[in-house]
């Protein structure tokens, strides 16, 4: 048989199949008895050889697959990574606008002076340039995010305690207990009426844990996790996080992230 047989690349030559399944190379060379020219004829089983080849093969275009596929992927993650900053971005404008309509509604309930109401018009110029795209989300939170929410919490009368380094080189740790921070101020002063948060960050091995408490009433019940909580709930449970919250003795809000594999 001569079908599906190897290309040999010499002249003198040839790869034959026989009947029996096996690869055979035939070769042709002079040589000289005696003074005389002499054809030598040689004939090497090559049928091993040639299996190992056809593997060879297969495996490349298994490797050229997989390559394609890795490529798809890596675009996949580019175009998931923009939708996330983006999905986050738009979090934290919509986080922006809350502290900023309670902060209005605290300070014309207390009859507030102008340097007051000059501070509330700055942050609605900046939430305002912030819808606009005027400036990122990234300058308006500021390069440090513990006075970021201190400040936060002042513009609505509240005293904010660390107890703990924040994880400022953790970029996924640090944008999750940030909006936590956000999220747990904002519970505080509207439905507990609390003068004073407390947050609590410890970091164990291959976790932050942050635990959030305040000062005020706590709930009469279970808690009935609205749109904040659920949606701050989601984004931890995404970055395989756990998110917990109790109600005695008093309210808490409990964070255990994974630490990034590569601190950024």
């Amino acid at each position: 048989m001569t079908d599906d047989i190897p290309d040999v690349d010499a002249e003198d030559a040839a790869a034959v199949r026989t009947d029996d399944d096996r690869i055979w190379i035939f070769t042709r060379r002079t040589i000289r008895v005696e003074g005389e020219p002499v054809s030598q004829f040689t004939a090497s089983d090559a049928t091993d050889l040639y299996a190992l080849g056809r593997r060879l093969e297969e495996d490349n275009r298994a490797l050229g697959d997989m390559n394609r596929r890795l490529s798809e992927y890596g675009e996949n993650m580019t175009e998931l990574t923009r939708e996330e900053e983006i999905l986050e971005a738009k979090v934290r404008i919509h986080d922006n606008l809350g502290q900023v309509l309670l902060a209005s509604k605290l300070a014309l309930t207390a009859k507030p002076d102008a340097e007051v109401l000059e501070e509330l018009f700055g942050q609605w110029r900046q939430s305002a340039a912030l819808l606009r795209h005027e400036v990122s989300p990234a300058e308006s939170e500021g390069s440090d995010p513990v006075r970021q929410i201190e400040e936060a919490a002042e513009a609505v009368g509240v005293r904010v305690d660390f107890d703990g380094a924040f994880p400022r080189r953790d970029r996924s740790a640090a944008r999750l207990l940030f909006a936590a921070s956000r999220e747990a101020l904002t519970n505080a002063v509207r439905h507990a009426g609390a003068a004073r948060m407390r947050i609590r960050i410890r970091e164990t091995a291959g976790f932050w844990e942050a635990v959030f408490t305040n000062d005020g009433e706590p709930p009469s019940g279970p808690i009935a996790e609205g749109g904040g909580l659920s949606g701050l709930r989601k984004r931890v449970e995404d970055a395989h996080g756990v998110m917990t919250t109790e109600v005695r003795p008093a309210f808490s809000l409990t964070l255990r992230l994974p630490k990034a594999e590569r601190i950024e």
